[in-house]
């Protein structure tokens, strides 16, 4: 797959762009908050040539993702808040040990909830679908209230610089009567997960892709003939 064009819906840094916004965007505007950067530095490539570099800022990030800067420093620190949430009550349940934690989000008429696995682990055991013996479930559910008023849905702040944003969150573990319940739960959780990226599971863009990356090296042979 090249890049030929500055521009279009295909084959151009545009579209490198547009797509780095909705898959990577949210983790460097987390990365460069972490490390207290500026911004980054990105290479257009793939595994033969190096298209061209572009630096983002910050702020570009942010009012890509967010709107503001204002409004990506609120969702940086409500992340870190739950984050943190959840790694104490994991390693308040599992002092001192390894840890595995798998996340699965459900979208809820009231507001969004997340259900956490907490496994205690050791180096010698490999991965598999299956849980390890010491297992936990927490279940995290958060609301988000602009000016007081509950939000469904997708968030939307129009006044960055007036609007108030709280971020309401609770986290439980969830006893489960039967042991085996919950470990039914995570395999079916991790099988789910792991059929998003199985072969026929592919999504027609990502075959139309394969396809033009496979005419662009036909065409870079014939070039390289010549």
């Amino acid at each position: 797959y090249s890049l030929k064009r500055s521009h279009g819906l295909y084959g151009s840094f545009e579209r490198e762009y547009y797509d780095m916004i909705r898959s990577a965007f949210l983790k460097y505007s987390f990365q460069v908050r972490i490390g207290h950067m500026d911004g980054i530095l990105v290479a257009y490539h793939n595994t033969r040539k190096i298209f061209g570099f572009q630096y983002i800022s910050r702020e570009e990030m942010d009012s890509r993702l967010f709107g503001s800067s204002k409004l990506g420093d609120q969702v940086f620190r409500n992340a870190l808040v739950m984050f943190e949430s959840v790694l104490d009550k994991a390693t308040q349940k599992y002092p001192q040990q390894t840890l595995r934690l798998s996340f699965e989000t459900r979208p809820g008429e009231s507001g969004s909830s997340m259900l956490i696995y907490a496994e205690a682990t050791n180096d010698a055991q490999k991965f598999d679908y299956n849980p390890y013996e010491k297992l936990s479930l927490f279940q995290l559910k958060s609301q988000s209230l602009v000016n007081g008023r509950l939000v469904q849905g997708p968030l939307t702040i129009e006044n960055p610089a007036r609007d108030k944003w709280i971020v309401r969150t609770q986290l439980n573990e969830i006893e489960q009567d039967e042991d085996e319940k919950k470990r039914t739960m995570f395999r079916s959780m991790r099988k789910k997960q792991a059929m998003l990226y199985s072969p026929r599971n592919k999504s027609p863009i990502l075959k139309m892709f394969k396809r033009m990356s496979e005419q662009g090296l036909r065409e870079e042979e014939l070039e390289n003939k010549a």
